[in-house]
């Protein structure tokens, strides 16, 4: 649409041009036989004059349809230029690309197409654009949907169908569309581009199910070790022994010299009367003062070496 515009720029132009030019060249003619008669007077008047007007103005005429005849050859190799060059793109993106009639027979489709649903060229022209889709509601009310796009012409959203090849594989497809008009703007058709989304569906399909699989082990995982945590509890708790589960603190040179409660089970309480509310989260020195001076040994851990954390 762009080169016919601009080619209509320049046929204007060279009209306006030729005007000018044959106009100059009667003044120029004037001015040469000195006649100060107009363009008219002269022509129907002066014989010798017409004769010489006639000479020009027929190379002029000659000249000018030389040049309309080479432009008109220039714009002509343009148009199978860009013709060319729009049936190389139509033909090699990877997109899969048609056109249908208001009735839903295709009437136009590249190589990308073919390939995606498996038909060639050929049999495509021949088949309606519901021929491809995976048999269900979406392909049998398709049919009275098109008549209510043609009728409402609301706009255009894209879709997602699943196809089935000539091969009776099954493949998804994205579909944009937008409607086709004549110069009235009245809608003779449709034009599809597809995208072949099926090898996406499969990744994320199997990147979803490797997800629910980790979240499974996890989940299973999680409740082993609650399962492992309530045998260790129950057994802590009931064991005849007090016991005590201790942090030890170390000074700056890497001595044990206190310790906390970090928990105590139920024969801890009954054996030293120390209640769990009371020494959970403290220091034995705050729980027993002098603790250290009567039991230093409880700060000693023979054969192991001592090291701050």
């Amino acid at each position: 649409m762009k080169n016919f515009i601009s080619n209509k720029r320049r046929i204007f132009a060279l009209i306006i041009t030729a005007i000018a030019s044959y106009w100059l060249l009667d003044a120029f003619i004037d001015t040469l036989l000195h006649y100060d008669e107009t363009f008219l007077e002269n022509l129907l008047y002066n014989e010798k004059e017409n004769a010489f007007r006639l000479f020009f103005s027929t190379c002029f005429l000659l000249f000018g349809i030389l040049m309309a005849f080479a432009f008109s050859k220039q714009m002509v190799a343009e148009e199978l230029r860009s013709e060319k060059e729009r049936r190389s793109l139509f033909e090699t993106v990877p997109y899969g690309f048609y056109e249908c009639d208001t009735n839903g027979k295709i009437i136009l489709a590249n190589e990308s197409y073919s390939r995606i649903t498996g038909y060639s060229k050929d049999e495509i022209l021949n088949m309606y654009i519901w021929d491809f889709m995976e048999p269900g509601q979406q392909k049998d009310s398709l049919p009275e949907y098109l008549n209510q796009l043609i009728n409402e012409q609301p706009s255009p959203m894209p879709y997602i169908a699943r196809n089935i090849k000539k091969d009776g594989q099954l493949n998804d497809v994205h579909v944009d569309w937008d409607y086709k008009r004549n110069e009235q703007g009245k809608v003779t058709g449709f034009v599809c581009v597809l995208s072949d989304i099926t090898e996406r569906n499969r990744a994320d399909d199997a990147l979803r199910e490797a997800h629910d699989e980790l979240e499974t082990k996890v989940e299973q995982r999680t409740k082993e070790v609650l399962e492992g945590e309530t045998r260790y509890s129950s057994l802590f708790e009931n064991m005849l022994n007090g016991i005590a589960y201790c942090e030890m603190i170390f000074d700056g040179d890497g001595r044990p010299v206190d310790f906390v409660y970090l928990e105590v089970n139920d024969s801890f309480e009954n054996l030293t009367g120390l209640k769990k509310e009371v020494v959970t989260g403290r220091k034995v020195t705050e729980v027993i003062p002098g603790h250290n001076d009567t039991h230093p040994e409880l700060l000693e851990v023979p054969d192991v070496r001592l090291s701050s954390p």
